[in-house]
């Protein structure tokens, strides 16, 4: 047997050397693990915020999408009455003209 594993009290001593050591390694790691742990439950964290935040955005994406569109029909329709009160007034001004010319008419015979 070696002088490590044999019953001699420099093996007793190496052996709970040894054991200490393992232990100090074993909590050290478990140390480790519970960091990770919390590092990962952050990262949870963060991700279902920022999933959330891209909901929120994405709603709102969409209502301001709707707005634009109906936005957009509205002036559509305001465009269209623009030109039709173009038409009228252009009418209006034939037809005034017209009576202009026809009162001067009337007036000087």
């Amino acid at each position: 047997a070696s002088p490590e594993t044999s019953a001699s009290p420099d093996g007793s001593q190496n052996l709970v050397y040894e054991t200490e050591l393992l232990r100090t390694q074993l909590n050290d790691s478990l140390k480790e693990i519970h960091q990770k742990e919390l590092r990962i439950q952050q990262l949870n964290s963060n991700f279902s915020q920022l999933l959330e935040e891209k909901n929120t955005l994405s709603i709102q994406l969409c209502d301001t999408s709707q707005s634009l569109r109906e936005n957009q029909q509205h002036y559509g329709d305001l465009l269209n009455h623009c030109a039709v009160l173009e038409k009228q007034v252009q009418e209006l001004q034939a037809w005034r003209q017209g009576f202009t010319i026809l009162a001067r008419l009337v007036l000087n015979s």
